[in-house]
């Protein structure tokens, strides 16, 4: 029992004296500094690394918010059109084909256009393939389609597409 703690692991009672901690039990002397200077070292060395662990973790944090606004910029909402293709490529007739035959169903919201065949003879594109959607009635119903997409130039595009059913 003390005024003042001898160590880092002494605690203080009701009574404002500090005591020693309880001997241990399995018979191995506790740690304890041997001087009141030690026992601050002691406590100063846990606060820096509780601190250095405090900043790893948000660092940690600010590189995950950064990456994750990265790759979510560059994406766009699902509201936003997708700009057109600028050049020549069955990746753009089939985004120009898809949005042609969108266009010609009731419900283009819920649509499912899937491409079966395509082929390329210069700037001309074609492709068919069946579409998914709702019809007039609120049914679903399958239709094929073909489309021809011509690239005129840059992002510009000339379709022709029809839907049977």
């Amino acid at each position: 029992m003390s005024d003042f703690p001898e160590a880092s692991d002494w605690w203080k009672a009701s009574d404002e004296r500090w005591y020693a901690p309880p001997p241990s039990t399995d018979g191995t002397p506790p740690a304890t500094a041997s001087t009141p200077a030690e026992a601050r070292s002691a406590d100063r060395e846990a606060a820096e690394k509780k601190t250095g662990r405090l900043l790893l973790g948000l660092a940690l944090v600010f590189v995950l918010i950064v990456a994750f606004s990265m790759s979510s910029s560059g994406g766009g909402s699902d509201d936003d059109p997708a700009p057109a293709p600028t050049g020549p490529t069955m990746a753009g007739a089939e985004d120009v084909c898809t949005q042609a035959v969108k266009d010609q169903l009731k419900a283009p919201a819920g649509a499912n256009v899937e491409v079966q065949g395509q082929s390329v003879s210069g700037s001309r594109y074609t492709l068919t393939g069946v579409v998914d959607s709702e019809n007039s009635f609120g049914a679903n119903v399958r239709a094929n389609w073909a489309c021809t997409a011509t690239h005129v130039s840059g992002a510009s595009w000339r379709t022709n597409a029809t839907v049977d059913g």
